[in-house]
């Protein structure tokens, strides 16, 4: 069973976490979460992993998960109870995975030729973030390159990186840095979406929690 890590933790209704830690974001999530669960009997919580299992290696067995790395609004949707929190894991990764669907036809061919582009399918992500009947807790791993600064900007630590996992994109998802361009764009539209979405949002790092927003704390 989880600890009481989770004490005199506030529990907004959506939040959404950023930092350059997943691992922190991660650990932040699972304290909001017991926090939930020790605020009132009759109440669960359910894990959202959009990393094909990988945010669940220290999710504790006595809650619930559903793995689910491209239709996520769906999975909102389908769990969305006032009993329930939802905790997602994360966004990064669930864009990455519906982009690179989209981007490299398979055998799903005829799904993604009448599939929603990613814009559409961040901004269904956004109502559906806005429709949960819980509250929710979206980890989003913003790095910082995550940002609307600029993607001109960022053209060479991409490429840098693009260069550095060659080998890994051309056997997984034969990704172009035009691919990683796209994707960079995306996530910073992502990320403005689901902050304005999210009551609140905040940032977790060097072992800290600093709120960027909060609507349940406006004068």
């Amino acid at each position: 069973m989880p600890d009481r890590a989770g004490a005199g933790l506030r529990v907004a209704r959506s939040e959404l976490l950023l930092g350059s830690d997943l691992d922190a974001q991660r650990a932040h999530a699972q304290r909001l979460a017991v926090a939930w669960l020790e605020a009132g009997a009759g109440r669960r919580v359910v894990f959202v992993d959009s990393a094909r299992g990988a945010g669940r290696a220290g999710w504790p067995r006595a809650l619930g998960a559903v793995e689910e790395p491209t239709e996520l609004a769906h999975a909102l949707g389908a769990n969305s109870r006032e009993d329930t929190m939802i905790v997602v894991d994360c966004l990064t990764l669930w864009l990455t995975a519906s982009m690179m669907r989209a981007m490299q036809p398979d055998a799903s061919d005829a799904y993604m030729a009448a599939g929603p582009p990613p814009a559409a399918t961040t901004a269904s992500l956004a109502e559906a973030v806005r429709a949960c009947r819980g509250p929710l807790v979206i980890v989003g791993e913003a790095s910082a390159g995550a940002d609307r600064a600029g993607p001109a900007d960022r053209i060479d630590d991409i490429d840098r990186a693009a260069d550095e996992d060659a080998a890994s994109a051309a056997a997984s998802a034969s990704a172009s840095p035009r691919d990683a361009r796209r994707l960079l764009e995306a996530l910073g539209d992502l990320q403005q979406q689901a902050a304005a979405a999210c009551e609140r949002v905040s940032l977790v790092t060097h072992g800290q929690v600093l709120t960027l927003k909060d609507l349940d704390r406006r004068a």
